[in-house]
């Protein structure tokens, strides 16, 4: 028994440790068991099944006239205060606020290398070309010690990632050489010719496997594979036999044979051997990762390609540590200078560098803040929002990385733009995103107004479009062929009867206006049995994804979890 005093000698700290796990572990199971008994409580009726059916086989072929918004202009419809409210209240569950949030508006002060510091890295790495051109150890030693990488095969100029005129450049400079330092991706580089050959674009081979991982297995492999390179050359047996016998590689079954090989598709010891240093109809032995082969080139390509194996060097282009302390100074003293929000805004108008942005709403919870991603610096920016007062600025500045290099890559100074209350929010408050759908309704009624009695070529002609085809739309499918993403226009689709035309239909990307063209008879379900059990396993999985947070959003809990994140 994990909790009666035998717990005692492992010490406190084990026991607080399984407590914990015992409640997680309860939790688990009785979530487990509720989910479970939720999905197994459900069923799918034959109707159910027979209406899936339909929705995913009854296709219809339409005809359609699609009408960007800009082509309907904005002056050609009026938006009032009360088309805003009377639209917010009948999609109430949409604006509706579940809890309190706040807006930040934000100054960011990017650290950018400056060209001292640029002059400085290019220098350093103008220091390391001699180095690199006499590196001995096949360079990898210099490499590993610069944060190189070697290319481990032989490369056209396409494929060894270089751009530009370094093709070229590439191509023409003798083994040995480096070349740089150039900038590429924010890094400033040198490139070393390590070997080139013209190599066959393709070749064909055949080998037989012997699978080795330990030095031992190595040592019978290879024992192995002599005994079939003498029984090879004395003729007693042939390749093809032996690889289907032996060879433990899927080429097994067809004598061991691959044909068409490209450069570099192979391991680097097989490659090199197939394309370089190699004779065609002579059979080799050769250790690679996977093993000890037994190799027999068979054929090269007449085609050819020049290529070359490279290894480079990098160093990224970022700021000195200087120019991160004057950066950070700098936006230090911005948010010391600042009494308010409104001084923020005017102080960021009058530098030429500085702008002003605004997060989205957000709640207490919330880890993100838009552009600026997710950080413990946007946590300690959200937590400072729901102690602040609106207007007021933050004395803090924030500091944000570069993920990829490393460094202060920006900071920010922050003040609470807004205090939104839990519930409706008043129309202002949301009135760029009511205005947009507003004027797409209006839009509408616009377009609905001029269609009457035209068929769809006339409404083409008068809104400069075209009419275009479908094929295949059903219900379940919101793609739609030659339309794109636009479930509206599948939902209504499917309602059509032959022949039929709808209304103006009000999608994402503009208004359509469909006419249904064919629309086969659809037959009886035979497999409702089938389609009863894919939409139930469908509802359970469901289930089980959504139950627990379903049911924690109808019940009436508080969320501390702020509490202890901002504390």
């Amino acid at each position: 028994n994990m909790e009666n005093n035998e717990m005692e000698q492992y010490g406190d700290q084990f026991r607080t440790f399984w407590l914990m796990q015992r409640d997680m572990i309860r939790k688990n199971r009785l979530q487990t068991k509720l989910q479970s008994l939720v999905s197994q409580a459900m069923y799918t009726p034959s109707w159910m099944a027979e209406a899936g059916y339909a929705n995913q086989s009854q296709t219809t072929d339409i005809n359609f006239v699609k009408i960007t918004y800009d082509q309907i202009p904005n002056e050609e419809v009026t938006v009032s205060d009360s088309d805003l409210s009377s639209y917010m209240k009948a999609n109430a569950a949409r604006y509706e606020r579940k809890e309190e949030q706040r807006i930040l508006d934000y100054v960011v002060f990017d650290v950018i290398p400056t060209s001292a510091d640029s002059a400085e890295l290019r220098t350093a790495m103008a220091d390391l070309k001699t180095g690199f051109a006499t590196a001995e150890n096949g360079d990898s030693t210099f490499v590993l010690t610069n944060d190189g990488i070697i290319s481990p095969g032989y490369f056209s100029a396409e494929e060894a990632g270089l751009n530009g005129a370094l093709k070229d450049t590439i191509m023409n400079i003798p083994v040995g050489s480096v070349y740089g330092p150039y900038v590429e991706d924010g890094e400033y580089r040198l490139v070393k010719v390590r070997a080139k050959a013209t190599m066959a674009d393709t070749a064909d081979t055949r080998h037989i496997l012997l699978r080795a991982t330990t030095p031992a297995d190595f040592a019978t492999a290879n024992e192995r594979a002599d005994s079939m390179m003498n029984v090879l050359r004395t003729g007693a047996a042939e390749f093809d036999s032996l690889a289907i016998k032996f060879s433990e590689d899927g080429s097994a079954s067809q004598g061991g044979k691959i044909e068409n090989v490209t450069p570099n598709q192979f391991v680097p010891e097989y490659n090199d051997l197939l394309f370089i240093t190699g004779d065609i109809g002579t059979t080799y032995k050769i250790k690679t990762q996977f093993g000890v082969h037994v190799v027999e080139i068979l054929r090269r390509s007449a085609s050819t390609t020049e290529r070359v194996q490279v290894a480079f060097v990098s160093e990224p282009i970022v700021p000195s540590q200087g120019t991160i302390t004057e950066v950070f100074k700098r936006a230090s003293q911005f948010a010391a200078d600042q009494g308010t929000l409104a001084d923020m805004r005017t102080a960021a108008q009058a530098a030429n560098d500085l702008r002003v942005v605004s997060t989205p709403a957000f709640d207490k919870n919330a880890f993100s803040l838009g552009s600026l991603g997710f950080s413990q610096e946007t946590k300690s920016a959200i937590c400072w929002a729901f102690g602040a007062s609106e207007g007021e600025v933050s004395p803090e500045t924030y500091s944000f990385a570069d993920t990829r290099r490393y460094y202060d890559n920006k900071y920010v100074v922050i003040g609470l733009k807004d205090v939104l209350p839990a519930g409706m929010p008043a129309v202002a408050d949301v009135r760029d995103k009511l205005e947009t759908e507003v004027l797409r309704e209006k839009k509408a009624a616009n377009v609905a107004s001029r269609i009457q009695g035209k068929d769809l070529n006339a409404i083409a002609s008068e809104f400069g479009s075209s009419v275009q085809a479908a094929a295949g739309v059903t219900f379940d499918q919101a793609n739609v062929a030659g339309i794109g993403q636009e479930p509206k226009v599948a939902a209504a689709a499917a309602g059509l009867a032959q022949g039929q035309r709808s209304d103006v239909i009000t999608g994402a990307a503009g208004l359509y206006i469909i006419e249904a063209t064919n629309k086969p008879a659809l037959g009886q379900a035979t497999n409702i049995p089938q389609l009863r059990q894919n939409m139930s396993s469908t509802a359970e999985t469901w289930v089980s994804r959504s139950f627990v947070s379903l049911l924690r959003s109808s019940a009436d809990v508080e969320d501390n979890r702020s509490t202890f994140d901002c504390q």
